[in-house]
C-alpha cells in the first residue's frame, strides 16, 4: 500500500488569524446522481430494467427530486467537516439529517459524525441543487504555525488543497496545491495458467473483499461492507445492504485454509475480517420482542425517489436467513462463538412464528418506518433455506428441518413450473402470480433453496428439482461459460450477468458434489473460467480484484448500465474457487 498521508505546512506567524484548510477531490468535480443514465444504457433501458414493483407504502410524492452522491475520499478528524454548495429554491437533507429549507444559495456545513466515508445520499426537490461538495478543516495555529496531515481514503487520489484565512470579511488565499496521488500499480498476470490462474484469482477476489470493508469507526456500518465499487464515479457505494455480508464471511474463511492465499494474507487476518463483518451483522438484528419483524436483521435501505422520505429500510426473513446461513453459522462451526448459533436460532424461531401468520407463503420484506408487511413476495424467498440447513447440522433438532419442509414447500407450491424454473412473484392480496422473469441471478437464489433443502431433509425429490432447474439453465448457458442478465436474451439486450455466472458457478459444483455427475462440474468451471477471464485487474487499485457489471441491475437499485463490481459476486466467485480447486481434477 502507498503512504497515504501527506503533511503540509503555511510558513509565516499566524497568531491571532483563523485559517481553514479546504479539501477539494476530483471525485467530486461531477456530483453523481440518481437520475444519471449511462452512455451504456440500451435504447429500450425503462422497459427492461429491474422491475420497479412499489414498495407499498402510503407515503409517496409526485414532487420532483433528486438524490446527488458527494464523496468522501479522505479520514476526517472530529475538526473537519463537509461543505456542501447549494442553490435553487425547495429542501435538501444529507444523509439522515433533517431537512432544510432553501431560496437562492448556500453552505452548509456537515460535522464528521454526519457523514460516511465514500458515497453519501443528499435529498433534494424542487430546483434545489448541490453544486460542489468538499471537506473543510479549522487548523490549530495555537503555536503561530499552520501544519496539518491528511490521510486519503485511496491509494489513488487527485484534487486541490487551499488555506485561506477571513479578515474583515475578505478571503485571503495564503496556499493553493494541486495533488496527485498515485499508488503503485498491482500487477495482473493473464498469462499464468494451471493452477496458478485459480490462486491468482481467489487472492485477487479475497483483496477486494478486504478492501471493501468499511473502516469509519463512528459508522453504523463499521466492519461492514460495501456492496459496490463503481468504477466510473470510483467510488465505494452501498454499506447498507447487510444481508450481502454473508457471503463474504464464508469466502473470507475457506480463503484462509488455502495455504497459497495464507502466503500472502495471513489466516488470523482472514479469520479477523470475518468475524468482525459478522459481528457488525449482529448489531443489526431487531430485538424488540414486540415488533411483527422480531429476530430479523435491518437488510438493506432502499432509496427511491417515490417515496416522501426519499428511503425505505427492511427486515426481511428470507434476506436474514440467506446471510446467518452464510455468515454467522460457519462463523459458529469455525469459531465456537455461541453469539452466532443464537442470533441464528433466534432468527430462524421468529421466521417459524412468521410462517404461522400466513397459510400461502413466508413474509418478503417489513417496511420500516410504515411497520408493516409488502404485499408480494419474491422467488429469491427460496435462499432462506440456507440457515436452516446450517443451522441443523450444528445443533439437530427436528423442528428445524419441519419447519424448512414447511418453507420451502409453501414457495414451491407459488412458484415451481413444469420446466423446473420458477415463477417471479407472488401477491398475496390476490392470490396471483407474476410469471418468470428470466434472471440468471433471481433463478440462482432459488437453487440455493433447493440444494439447501436437500442438506436440510435429504429427500431425493428436492435434489430432482434442483437437477431439473440446472438442465434447464445449462441450456442457456453461452458458450464462454456465462449466462446474459435475463438468460433468454442476448447480450446486447441487457449485458451479461456477472452476479449471475460466479453465483451458479458455486452452485453447479455442489450440485456436482451431490450427484456426482460429471455434466454440472464442467458447467460449473466454465462459468468460473469467464469469471477468471473478467475479473478485473486494471489500474484503479480499490476496483482491483472485482468482477465489473454493466446491466440493469449493475447496482440493483440505481446506476442502471454503469460499471459496478458487486462484494458479492466476487465472494460467491472466492466460493467457486476453493469448490473448483478441490475438484480440479
Amino acid at each position: 500500500m502507498t503512504n497515504r498521508k501527506r503533511v503540509l505546512s503555511l510558513e509565516g506567524n499566524y497568531h491571532g488569524k483563523t485559517v481553514y484548510m479546504d479539501i477539494f477531490s476530483s471525485r467530486n468535480r461531477v456530483i453523481s446522481k440518481y437520475s444519471d443514465v449511462s452512455p451504456y444504457a440500451v435504447s429500450d433501458y425503462g422497459s427492461i430494467q429491474k422491475e420497479q414493483v412499489s414498495n407499498d407504502t402510503e407515503e409517496e410524492t409526485e414532487e420532483k427530486r433528486e438524490i446527488w452522491y458527494p464523496v468522501v475520499d479522505i479520514e476526517l478528524d472530529d475538526s473537519m467537516c463537509g461543505v456542501a454548495a447549494v442553490a435553487g429554491s425547495g429542501r435538501f437533507q444529507m444523509n439522515q439529517t433533517p431537512a432544510e429549507e432553501l431560496d437562492g444559495e448556500k453552505e452548509m456545513e456537515y460535522s464528521r459524525e454526519k457523514l460516511e466515508d465514500w458515497e453519501n445520499n443528499f435529498l433534494s426537490s424542487g430546483s434545489a441543487a448541490l453544486k460542489n461538495f468538499w471537506i473543510r478543516k479549522r487548523c490549530d495555529v495555537s503555536d503561530g504555525r499552520v501544519e496539518e496531515s491528511i490521510r486519503f481514503l485511496s491509494d489513488d487520489w487527485e484534487g486541490e488543497i487551499e488555506f485561506w484565512t477571513e479578515d474583515s470579511g475578505a478571503r485571503e488565499v495564503l496556499y493553493r496545491e494541486s495533488v496527485k496521488l498515485r499508488g503503485n500499480r498491482i500487477s495482473g498476470d493473464r498469462s499464468a495458467s494451471g493452477d496458478e490462474k485459480y490462486w491468482n484469482a481467489l487472492k485477487a477476489s479475497v483483496d477486494y473483499i478486504l478492501k471493501s470493508q468499511v473502516q469509519k469507526k463512528d459508522s453504523i456500518y463499521y466492519q461492514g461492507l460495501y456492496l459496490f465499487y463503481d468504477h466510473d464515479a470510483k467510488t465505494f457505494r452501498q454499506p447498507s445492504w447487510v444481508w450481502t455480508w454473508g457471503p463474504a464471511v464464508s469466502a473470507l474463511l475457506d480463503a484462509a485454509e488455502m495455504p497459497e492465499v495464507t502466503k500472502v494474507y495471513p489466516k488470523e487476518t482472514l479469520y479477523q475480517a470475518a468475524r468482525e463483518i459478522g459481528e457488525a451483522a449482529l448489531r443489526f438484528q431487531l430485538k424488540d420482542p414486540s415488533s411483527p419483524a422480531y429476530g430479523l436483521v435491518y437488510c438493506r435501505r432502499d432509496y427511491n425517489l417515490k417515496i416522501r422520505r426519499g428511503y425505505m429500510e427492511f427486515l426481511s426473513p428470507p434476506d436474514s436467513l440467506f446471510m446467518a446461513g452464510w455468515g454467522w453459522m460457519p462463523l459458529y462451526a469455525k469459531t465456537g462463538e455461541k453469539k452466532y448459533l443464537e442470533a441464528t436460532k433466534l432468527m430462524v424461531e421468529q421466521t417459524w412464528r412468521i410462517l404461522q401468520t400466513n397459510d400461502d407463503i413466508i413474509e418478503q420484506d417489513y417496511m420500516m418506518p410504515d411497520n408493516k408487511w409488502k404485499d408480494w413476495i419474491l422467488d429469491e424467498a427460496g435462499f432462506g433455506m440456507k440457515a436452516f440447513a446450517e443451522l441443523y447440522e450444528a445443533e439437530p433438532d427436528e423442528k428445524y428441518r419441519r419447519w424448512g419442509k414447511i418453507y420451502i414447500d409453501q414457495i414451491l407450491n407459488c412458484f415451481e413450473r413444469e420446466d423446473g424454473l420458477w415463477d417471479r412473484m407472488w401477491t398475496r392480496s390476490t392470490k396471483t402470480v407474476w410469471e418468470l422473469s428470466y434472471y440468471t441471478r433471481a433463478m440462482g437464489w432459488a437453487m440455493e433453496g433447493l440444494l439447501s433443502s436437500y442438506q436440510l431433509l435429504k429427500d431425493k425429490v428436492y435434489l430432482e428439482k434442483a437437477e431439473k432447474m440446472a438442465r434447464a439453465m445449462m441450456r442457456y448457458q453461452n458458450e464462454d461459460g456465462s449466462w446474459y442478465f435475463k438468460f433468454d436474451r442476448g447480450a446486447e439486450h441487457a449485458g451479461i450477468s456477472e452476479k449471475g455466472t460466479a453465483c451458479w458457478s458455486g452452485l453447479l459444483y455442489r450440485l456436482y458434489d451431490d450427484t456426482q455427475k460429471p455434466e454440472y462440474r464442467e458447467a460449473a468451471r466454465k462459468a468460473l473460467d469467464w469469471c477468471v477471464k473478467n475479473q478485473y485487474l486494471g489500474e484503479d487499485p480499490d476496483g482491483w480484484g472485482g468482477i465489473i457489471g454493466r446491466t440493469p441491475s449493475s447496482g440493483i437499485i440505481y446506476r442502471r448500465f454503469f460499471d459496478l463490481s458487486c462484494t458479492y459476486t466476487s465472494a460467491f466467485f472466492a466460493d467457486a474457487l476453493v469448490r473448483g480447486w478441490r475438484h480440479r481434477k
